[in-house]
């Protein structure tokens, strides 16, 4: 089973948010929590362009454009 850390990593912050031999709390990194729908498509190999344009196409699809 997954660890629930898993799911709080994001892409764009390093491992270690302190830059080695500072004290820690001089720089701390928020991290941001990833939804459902980004940890999916990135687990799936789903571009976020393409995904952007899936979702766009059902959105017309359900309101009959």
């Amino acid at each position: 089973m997954v660890s629930r850390g898993t799911w709080t990593t994001s892409l764009s912050t390093p491992s270690s948010p302190v830059a080695e031999g500072s004290p820690r709390s001089a720089r701390v990194v928020p991290r941001r929590v990833m939804t459902m729908a980004e940890v999916m498509r990135l687990q799936m190999g789903v571009t976020e362009q393409s995904d952007s344009r899936l979702r766009k196409t059902l959105m017309r699809t359900l309101v009959g454009q």
